[in-house]
């Protein structure tokens, strides 16, 4: 296979979180993002901005975030290369991975289990209304009776006692088998995954941890290998061929390396089958965590839930993205006998499953266990992408330097310089030239976030949130995944806008500031729960601010473009209004 000297100046990815049953937010969300792109790669879109001929390049995942991941490349693939259809079939994977339970049979056809709730949550707020007791005793059967969830586990009793304890020994601990989501998972993936950038298809990494040494995520990649175990590029880059090894065989172009410099793991793998799904899907109470057999060390290898590690990959999405091109273009260099070029951007969308933002304070036990379960996996990624801002800043100054000392006449020098090796690039465990750093490194070109909601009060939620597939929760989750996800949309599309038209300098930086205050100050409000009326007089004072714009400072047709996106959120707020 030839080594293609295409290098795309962008590329997208899609980064979906771990969160259970919350995962079916994630189908929602999916949904409109990808009617938005569809819409933007559109020929006959007015405001097409694309520069990547795929929908998604890349699709990253950890827990159900890879899972879902794995549905939808596996559409892609079944679909003849086609994201076409991949959002329903999505939505059809959820609608099998929720049940009925015997409490939600009671809730919506036993009038005397809604007034029973009722009446005790009127005497005593402190005791659950209707819908949530309906929640918990459905996670209750869903986690600790025989039955489980039909298309994803069976939960299965243990007994035992290694302290002698009384108080807990007579109650049994459970362990959970997942035989039942591997069948599910088979009936809509052809396993196993295999992409290539060759065949301009998606790139398929799922996020797991070796339970042994989580010193480091393990990546598990659709894509082949450019370089042999433990002999990167880096230090031997003298093949032009696109995979070192076609000679050898197809099994070994597909591995891990991970673990710490001196402690390093290599586990070997035929693409993404069902069990590299289940490695970064499957928790700690799992009876099947997937094992491999690390060539390294002759161990056996167990593997268990990516979000222990790392619950929001991008800093793994911007890590994996940059060695792999760092090795293509080091090809290309080598084979093209010329400067290599740069490595694409990346444009990224995260759904964020877990709510940064609660109205209430929690004081029962239960909603402090669900508070700080979406502290836990909440996204931390804003420190990592405002990091790679600022590194693109200083290696953007840098080029800017180099053309300069070109321009003047030393170009000798400034070549030889970036020949010369990163001292620093030997403390993790390779060789790296100063012209890798500059040409390699990953940019940032937008990042949207998809950001869920926070509960507006207390007898909302409740902690096992991630464990409810019951029938109503997963509809509720799928069209509150939808809603989220336009208004977020909406709002970086302004947000986007304005930032280019101040580079364009066709906005004045201190008037988007202006704009981009009422925008914050609207968010906020929407993620409050103030009230639709209050929201709604801050939208008009932001249309009403675009408007006294004059045309020298905003040009009639940016006006346009801006208040297309404000009435877009303001019919929002007013279409769910009543939900608020």
């Amino acid at each position: 296979m030839m080594l293609t000297t295409l290098i795309p100046p962008r590329q997208r990815a899609l980064v979906f979180q771990g969160g259970g049953a919350l995962g079916a937010y994630e189908a929602g969300a999916y949904k409109e993002i990808l009617a938005k792109i569809q819409e933007e790669c559109s020929p006959h879109s007015q405001n097409s901005t694309t520069v990547t001929t795929n929908e998604f390049d890349i699709v990253i995942g950890t827990s159900i975030g890879a899972i879902n991941a794995s549905v939808l490349v596996g559409h892609y693939l079944k679909n003849n290369n086609s994201w076409e259809g991949s959002a329903d079939k999505l939505l059809e994977f959820w609608k099998g991975l929720s049940d009925p339970t015997i409490a939600e049979f009671f809730a919506k056809h036993n009038p005397f289990f809604d007034r029973f709730w009722t009446f005790w949550n009127t005497v005593n707020p402190n005791i659950a209304n209707a819908d949530l007791a309906r929640k918990f005793w459905s996670v209750f059967e869903f986690a600790f009776t025989p039955m489980g969830v039909s298309n994803l586990y069976t939960p299965i009793p243990h007994w035992g006692s290694k302290f002698l304890n009384p108080f807990s020994d007579l109650l049994p601990w459970w362990r959970y088998d997942f035989t039942r989501l591997r069948n599910y998972l088979t009936k809509f993936i052809d396993f196993p995954i295999k992409t290539s950038f060759e065949e301009n298809q998606p790139r398929l990494m799922l996020v797991s941890v070796d339970v042994q040494d989580f010193s480091t995520p393990v990546i598990f990649d659709s894509y082949a290998k450019l370089h042999k175990p433990q002999d990167p590029l880096d230090t031997k880059a003298n093949s032009h061929d696109l995979h070192y090894d076609l000679q050898e065989g197809k099994e070994n172009l597909w591995f891990s390396e991970y673990g710490a410099i001196t402690n390093r793991h290599l586990v070997f793998y035929d693409g993404i089958g069902v069990d590299q799904v289940l490695a970064s899907a499957l928790g700690k109470y799992s009876l099947n965590h997937p094992t491999l057999e690390d060539k390294n060390t002759g161990t056996i290898r167990e593997f268990w839930d990516g979000g222990y590690h790392s619950n929001t990959p991008l800093r793994q999405l911007v890590m994996e993205h940059r060695k792999y091109w760092n090795e293509r273009l080091k090809k290309l260099e080598l084979k093209e006998k010329s400067e290599i070029k740069n490595a694409p951007d990346l444009e990224v969308y995260i759904v964020n499953l877990h709510a940064s933002i609660m109205k209430f304070i929690p004081t029962d036990k239960d909603l402090i266990d669900e508070r700080e379960s979406d502290m836990i996996f909440h996204d931390r990624t804003k420190h990592d992408e405002q990091m790679v801002y600022l590194v693109t800043d200083y290696v953007n100054l840098c080029k800017k330097f180099i053309n300069l000392a070109k321009t003047k006449g030393f170009v000798q020098d400034a070549e030889a310089l970036l020949e010369e090796m990163a001292p620093s690039s030997t403390r993790f465990g390779g060789l790296t030239r100063y012209k890798d750093i500059v040409n390699g490194l990953v940019m940032l070109s937008k990042v949207w976030r998809i950001d869920r909601m926070g509960e507006k009060v207390d007898n909302s939620t409740i902690f096992g949130k991630t464990t409810d597939f019951t029938q109503s929760s997963i509809k509720d989750l799928i069209n509150k995944g939808m809603v989220d996800a336009k208004f977020s949309l909406l709002k970086h599309e302004l947000v986007f806008g304005i930032e280019d038209m101040v580079h364009e300098q066709s906005l004045s930086w201190e008037n988007g500031l202006k704009l981009a205050k009422y925008i914050a100050e609207i968010v906020s409000l929407v993620q409050n729960y103030k009230p639709a009326n209050e929201i709604i007089k801050k939208i008009h004072e932001l249309i009403s601010l675009v408007n006294k714009f004059d045309d020298d400072e905003l040009t009639p047709s940016n006006k346009k473009i801006l208040t297309k996106y404000i009435e877009e959120i303001l019919e929002l707020i007013r279409i769910n209004s009543p939900s608020r």
